[in-house]
């Protein structure tokens, strides 16, 4: 055994299992968390026009009452 393996086997292929480790954590949790962000801006469009309906609604309330 090459004296300089021991101080790789201990340094380097941690090091380099760990960039690559994170390299793969990266491309998994990227498109959740636009995935995320997307679903975030919908839900804020999606309530403000429902805040916008509940508001017309209250200024003109249609209580057709045949009685």
């Amino acid at each position: 055994m090459d004296s300089g393996a021991v101080p790789f086997a201990l340094f380097a292929v941690p090091f380099w299992a760990g960039v690559i480790g994170a390299c793969i954590l990266l491309v998994l949790l990227i498109p959740i968390g636009i995935n995320v962000a997307i679903r975030i801006a919908i839900d804020g469009i999606l309530a403000a026009r429902r805040r916008a309906r509940e508001r017309v609604e209250e200024d003109s309330p249609q209580d057709i009452s045949l009685l």
